[in-house]
């Protein structure tokens, strides 16, 4: 799990993070920035489930 949210550094991002979400990014990042986070984690856990 991912999460996206406004307020990632505030009680909302510490929730997601105990509910298991591996990366909280916040509103700083933008749409563009966090379209791009997922690509790159997209494509490093596609790579290691092809190579390993």
């Amino acid at each position: 799990m991912i999460g996206f949210i406004a307020y990632a550094h505030l009680e909302w991002g510490e929730m997601l993070k105990k509910m298991g979400a591996k990366e909280v990014f916040g509103r700083e990042i933008g749409f563009g920035g966090f379209a791009k986070k997922i690509e790159s984690i997209l494509k490093k856990n596609l790579s290691q489930k092809i190579f390993h």
